[in-house]
This record gives structure tokens, sequence and C-alpha cells, in this order.
């Protein structure tokens, strides 16, 4: 007589066996189980080093569910043979209620789910996958189509107009005080009626609030300067984030700032950065204490509605952030007085005038070297030309542009090459200078051959 152990194996087996008997029994959705791992296979083709991001997602999302429900996943590990069987067949329930009515997208995903599902029931898979049994069951319980969280189309920039330290560009300014950076602002200012000269010469209508922006310049020194915070809608695209970098570099350049910025938060349960959603711009105060505290390898920022800190480093992994703000998430929410949300921010950190170390430590370039200019021009150049053409034809942008070289022109600790390089994109020709360069001259011939000489042109090493 087979004692209870053998019964309860039999019975495990036979189970099994009528699972996996045969193809029709399982779905035809089945069979695009092996296609979705090598979808995420391919995805991950050109960028093999995002996999371990992926694994460390994976690791810290176990982690939140032991921490969540310690006794659970410990019966999950020793009922899932059991569970796996169970959830089998109400999953596969579910699938063939979709197929009949047609709805052959979630009948194809349950049918891989089922499968996930009897996984968890093979007693060597079962420890591995037995929290796939809970997660299978609460997918099933819900049967609508699985969609992405939607990516909000707001994108914020946040330009200074203080120009930075490691530029050397009238120190005067920095070292002022407030109200003295406050009118170097607001003496040239990028706004007409409200609108960012930069983005209406493309169309684009924006809104702004002024605030304070916390830096830590190149010294090391924390900054406290005026900020506009300017939004606006733009697609969710490379194409689109790639125009805006060089729309803010063009900004940063002529306005002699060691590094520019822009954020779009995006929700995501396993995002590497931090949301504090005030609905409005943070104050003086906690811009300063949100940059003194930030851990290490990460900057903090505002965004249109709150404040953002996120990792300078975009390969940095859900577990690696979540490690790293452990201690200082209480500490911001207690100061904030309001939670974080977990999301991933799809903006971009990027040098002006300088260039970034190993550590993201902005350092200085050598001036009349030309970088900055050529830099930019070759950035351009690989953007619709409609972007360099509508900012050399804008009127706005240029008397932008003139009346920063009026304000700094003869002050002690201008740079006559920011100064050049002003007066350089104040000529709309400069955008025919960008279309050689696209049909394949070198940025310095393609300058010769409108009169100007690279060396007389600020300095940036290109990124």
């Amino acid at each position: 007589m087979r004692s209870v152990e053998e019964q309860r194996r039999a019975k495990q087996q036979n189970a099994l066996e009528r699972m996996f008997a045969d193809y029709g029994y399982l779905g035809p959705g089945v069979t695009d189980l092996l296609q979705t791992i090598k979808g995420y296979a391919s995805s991950r083709a050109g960028n093999p080093s995002a996999i371990p991001g992926d694994i460390r997602s994976v690791g810290g999302m176990l982690y939140d569910t032991i921490s969540e429900d310690p006794s659970g996943f410990a019966m999950d590990a020793l009922l899932a043979p059991f569970s796996g069987v169970r959830d089998f067949a109400n999953v596969r329930q579910q699938a063939r209620e979709a197929r009949a009515a047609g709805d052959d997208e979630t009948a194809g995903m349950l049918e891989q789910a089922a499968v996930a599902a009897g996984l968890s029931a093979v007693p060597i898979a079962g420890p591995l996958l037995a929290r796939g049994a809970r997660g299978v069951r609460r997918f099933a319980a819900r049967p609508p189509k699985p969609t992405a969280p939607p990516a909000s189309r707001r994108f914020s920039v946040t330009p200074e107009e203080t120009p930075g330290k490691s530029t050397g560009q009238r120190p005067d300014i920095r070292t002022g005080s407030k109200q003295t950076r406050a009118r170097y602002q607001g003496a040239a200012p990028y706004l007409r009626d409200g609108q960012d000269v930069l983005y209406t010469s493309q169309g684009v209508p924006t809104g702004t609030r002024t605030g304070t922006g916390a830096y830590i310049n190149s010294a090391g020194e924390l900054e406290m300067n005026p900020v506009n915070v300017t939004s606006f809608d733009a697609p969710d695209t490379d194409a689109a984030l790639e125009e805006i970098k060089a729309i803010e570099k063009f900004r940063g350049i002529n306005s002699a700032q060691e590094a520019m910025a822009g954020n779009r938060p995006v929700a995501d349960p396993y995002g590497n950065a931090r949301l504090f959603d005030m609905g409005r711009l943070p104050s003086e105060a906690e811009m300063a204490f949100l940059t003194k505290n930030v851990p290490e390898g990460f900057g903090a920022t505002s965004t249109q509605g709150g404040a953002l800190v996120f990792p300078f480093r975009d390969d940095t992994g859900y577990a690696e952030a979540r490690g790293a703000m452990l201690d200082f998430e209480p500490l911001a929410a207690k100061y904030l007085k309001t939670e974080p949300s977990r999301v991933v921010n799809r903006g971009f950190y990027a040098p002006a005038v300088g260039k970034f170390d190993a550590d993201y430590n902005v350092i200085p370039t050598e001036p009349f070297s030309g970088e900055a200019t050529m830099s930019m021009l070759s950035d351009f150049a690989q953007l619709d030309p409609s972007v360099s053409r509508n900012l050399a034809n804008s009127a706005d942008v240029r008397d932008v542009l003139q009346r920063k070289y009026n304000l700094d022109e003869g002050m002690p600790g201008t740079r006559r090459d920011i100064q050049n390089t002003r007066q350089f994109f104040s000529d709309p020709r400069f955008a025919d200078v960008v279309e050689l360069i696209r049909r394949g001259m070198a940025p310095a011939a393609a300058l010769a051959a409108l009169g100007y000489s690279a060396g007389t042109l600020a300095a940036e090493t290109p990124q």
C-alpha cells in the first residue's frame, strides 16, 4: 500500500501529465511564450548593459514581496506544487473564455500565464517560480488587456542665467547678492509674454514658473540661483528628446552655463527616481535640503509640480536606487511633508560650457578652442533641419542673444570667446553652416566658409 506522500506525488504527476498532454489543451498562445522570450532578448541586443538592471529589478521585486508578506512567500514555496496546478486550470479556463469572446490578445497572454503557473508546479522549478503562482492568480483576477502606464507628454527644463563658476564668465554675478542675480536674469530674458522664445520659434507653446534652483558647482559649492521651470508638451520619443537637448545646449552655451537639464517623470513601480509631487515648485529651503542630502550619484531638480530626485547614470537599476535612497526617502518625505512616488526620468543632465568627469562632476574646458560651438553645430546637423533654421530665423531669439552680448560687453570677467559665440548665433547664416556640416563638411571648414574662425569661439569638449 502506498504511503500518503507517494499518493500525493502520484496525484501531482497525473495532474502534470494531463496539464502538458497536448498542444490543443494548452492553447495556441503557448507558442508565443518562446517568442516573448526571444523578443526580450532582441530588445536588449543593442543594449546588453541594461540586462543586469532588469535582473536587479526582478531582485528588487522579490525583496519587496518578501518584505510585504514573508509568511505568504514561504507558504507559496511550500505549496507551489498544488497551487500551480490549481492556477493553471483557472487561468486556462479564462483563456478559453477569452478565445470564445474573440479576444485573442488577452487569450494568448492568459495561455502564456497558464504555462507559467504550470511550471510553478514542477518540483524543480517550483521553489523558484512559486511566487509566479500568486502573480498569476492576481493577473487572472483582472483579465482586461494589460497596458503600460501612460507616459506624460509634459516635459520641463530648468534653465538658470547666472554664469557657471568653471566658465569664469562674470564672476561678479555669481558672487553677488540674490537681487543682483535676479536682475541679471531679468535683463536679457528668454521669455516674451510668458513664452520661452527658444520653443516658440519651434511652434511650441510653453508655461513658465520662476523659482530657485540648487546646484553643486564644479568647485563643490552649493549655489542657489533664480531658475525658470519651463514646461511644454513634447512626444516621448528619442528624436524629440535630442531636439530638446540641442535647444537647451544652445541656451546653456550662450548663457555660459556649466550644465543643463530637463525632466519628464513617468510613473514606474520599479523606477530608479523619486517624484515628490507637491502641486507647486519647491521653495529655496526645500531645494537646498534635497541637494545637500541626496545620495551620492543622484541629483535633485524642480519639475512642474514638485521635486524630482534622479540618478545621473541612466543605467542605475531599481535595486541599486532603492538601496541608495533607503535612508534618504523617509528623511525627504518628512521634510517635504509628502510621500515620493517611484518614477523613471525620461530627461537628461548634460554639460553646456564644460564637460563631465567619470563621476559626473563638471570640469572646465580651455577657452578659445571653438569646441563648444562646433559641438553645438554638429548636434544640430544630426536633427531635422527646421530646428536650427527656426532658431536662426527668429527675431526674438536673435534679440535675446544681442541683449546678452550688450549686458556683458566691457564688464570685468567677460570672456571674449563667449561674446563671439553670441554674435555668431545671432547671425541667421549659422543655419547655413549647419547645412554644410549636414552635407559632410567638417565643422571648422564650414565655419571658415562663412568667414568665422573656430579659434575665436567658446570652448567645450564634445560629449
